[in-house]
């Protein structure tokens, strides 16, 4: 029995530290739901180089969506919280 609960915390991931605009952009996204929030608008709010490390770090991952604009189709990159980082919410 001793030996699963040894096996099971080594297995379970480090606490991650997040900084509070880490954390505050962290909980923006898994507040906005599967869609996300336009990558132009996260921009807007905090610093690219946050951003870039959070996808670096598997936190978030920018999707692109075709959306109709008049009688055109333009890609507009997305960015969505991962399950990793939903756990290091917590």
């Amino acid at each position: 029995m001793q030996r699963a609960q040894d096996a099971e915390a080594m297995v379970q991931a480090p606490i991650v530290k997040l900084k509070p605009e880490e954390r505050r952009a962290l909980l923006m996204l898994a507040q906005a739901g599967r869609r996300g929030i336009p990558e132009a608008l996260m921009a807007a709010h905090f610093d690219v180089n946050l951003l870039a490390g959070m996808v670096h770090r598997d936190w978030v991952r920018v999707v692109v969506e075709p959306m109709p604009t008049g009688g055109k189709r333009i890609e507009v990159p997305r960015m969505v919280v991962t399950d990793t980082g939903r756990q290091d919410l917590r």
